[in-house]
């Protein structure tokens, strides 16, 4: 039975669902995760968390700042640094749970999470192993590959505007995260947008948008540049082969500059597809193999 817990981050309050270990009857191990773009903690994550409860990993599921349950403002302001920063502030208060042994401490994060795992795998020195899965290894790559020159020029301009808006007092400017097909968003994908209107749908907390201004956070976020650096850090890389989203190739060039124990597992589904049976599964009994392992 999960319970509902809060914690600080940066004097800003984070909330989340924390899963008790099953049969854990002293200090074990313990996963802290979050979603990916935009997302809260209520979508598609869940039967992971767990998954990973009842094979004996205390699991801390929370929502960012600015986000879902959580507090902050502007709301849904999308900050990769911020993002960072919570993860680390969840691995502060979980290590001092009952039951939860600090020095046992995995991540796991998926899409723009799993980037976050990249980035924490190399300079957070209290995970003992993570898994990315489908990262979003680098978003200014990705978001050039959406974006024809002229259009990814166009979104310079906007940002530049925006920033002048909001220095001189004027409201918040926010973007769909996904939109329909022609129309301006952040994440022009077919798949992501049939993903987001159910999630619109069935999870209340979750909104379509991002701030704009978030996209100028978002371009400077580049884990993959760093991926050399992750020399310490177990790390278990799930792919999604037919993902349309998060490139494969960008991972898979990330992937290959880790020289920290790592393994890779590629699904034959869509980026989204890894939220469903089987591939569900599938993914986390593989996670739960890694931790296993290392935690």
């Amino acid at each position: 039975m999960r319970h509902d817990v809060e914690f600080s981050s940066e004097g800003t309050t984070c909330a989340g669902w924390l899963y008790p270990a099953a049969g854990n009857d002293g200090a074990g191990p313990a996963i802290v995760m979050a979603h990916g773009f935009g997302g809260v903690r209520g979508m598609d994550l869940p039967p992971f968390a767990e998954h990973f409860a009842s094979a004996g990993f205390t699991t801390l599921l929370f929502d960012y700042r600015y986000f879902g349950d959580s507090a902050g403002t502007p709301r849904q302001r999308l900050s990769p640094n911020a993002q960072l920063e919570d993860f680390r502030n969840a691995i502060t208060w979980l290590s001092a749970c009952d039951g939860v042994d600090p020095e046992r401490i995995g991540g796991w994060g998926t899409s723009f999470s799993g980037a976050h795992m990249l980035h924490l795998a190399a300079f957070e020195g209290r995970f003992k192993a993570v898994v990315a899965q489908v990262p979003a290894a680098s978003a200014w790559d990705n978001v050039k590959r959406f974006l024809d020159a002229e259009s990814f020029a166009s979104l310079r301009r906007t940002l530049a505007q925006e920033r002048s808006a909001q220095y001189n007092g004027e409201a918040v400017a926010y973007l769909p995260i996904a939109a329909p097909a022609g129309q301006l968003c952040a994440l022009p994908d077919t798949e992501t947008y049939t993903s987001l209107l159910k999630a619109e749908a069935e999870t209340p907390a979750f909104r379509n948008r991002i701030t704009l201004l978030s996209m100028e956070e978002i371009l400077t976020y580049t884990p993959a540049y760093t991926a050399s650096l992750i020399d310490q850090t177990p790390l278990l890389m799930i792919l999604a082969d037919r993902d349309t989203l998060t490139p494969v190739d960008l991972a898979l060039d990330a992937f290959a500059q880790v020289s920290s124990p790592k393994e890779l597992l590629r699904l034959d589904v869509a980026h989204h597809g890894v939220y469903e049976e089987p591939a569900l599964s599938t993914a986390a009994s593989r996670a739960v193999d890694w931790f296993s392992k290392y935690l």
